[in-house]
């Protein structure tokens, strides 16, 4: 998929294990030091489910990503944490969208978003949901994201591993679905709550 936005030539593809460098390079770029992840968590991610994983290039060199997997409703990875994928799961759970300043304001955050949500729909997922740190909420919110509050104690905890003003963030995927919005995959209630101006997957504003 190749989209021409304010003269720069940008093309969506899957992400390679070539790519791999480039996502610890654009990592460095767009993340805090405590959100640096090491290569061995980045690889694990992609090898447990490289199918929705992508990266944005301009003139063939990797210049933005995102990575998510298959999760059930409510739960949350910890950060460093491995991928564990949940194959009967209906939530297509982003964990990190990055992009080098070469493609701020482009529209690229939201291309990836789309192309990530059109995988969970392909997939059957009926929810998609992220955690929230480092000031890209208003990205999120815009998107139709709004903050919840996991019912489950370990993904309380997991989620306060994340940082002062983490916060869960979930959307319906757009498309019709049955079954209630509020409920995580084991059953347990996700609360929903003010939203907050915190996120992860650090984007700019106009990404």
């Amino acid at each position: 998929m190749q989209m021409m936005e304010n003269s720069v030539n940008i093309t969506i593809r899957p992400m390679a294990e070539a790519d791999l460098g480039e996502v610890s390079r654009i990592q460095a770029l767009a993340y805090g030091a405590d959100f640096l992840e090491a290569d061995a968590v980045i690889r694990q991610r992609w090898q447990v489910s490289p199918h929705t994983a992508w990266v944005a290039c301009t003139e063939g060199r990797a210049e933005g990503y995102l990575v998510a997997y298959r999760s059930a409703w409510g739960c949350i990875t910890s950060l460093h944490g491995a991928f564990e994928p949940e194959p009967a799961g209906d939530c297509l759970y982003v964990h990190d969208l990055a992009l080098a300043p070469a493609l701020a304001g482009h529209g690229v955050g939201r291309r990836l978003v789309a192309r990530a949500w059109q995988a969970g729909v392909e997939a059957g997922c009926r929810l998609t949901a992220l955690v929230c740190v480092q000031q890209a909420g208003a990205f999120w919110r815009r998107l139709g994201y709004e903050t919840a509050v996991p019912a489950d104690g370990a993904m309380q905890r997991l989620l306060q591993g994340y940082g002062d003003g983490a916060c869960y963030m979930h959307r319906r995927l757009p498309q019709e679905h049955a079954g209630s919005p509020g409920v995580a995959g084991n059953g347990a209630p996700v609360q929903p709550v003010g939203a907050v101006s915190y996120t992860h997957l650090t984007l700019p504003t106009k990404a």
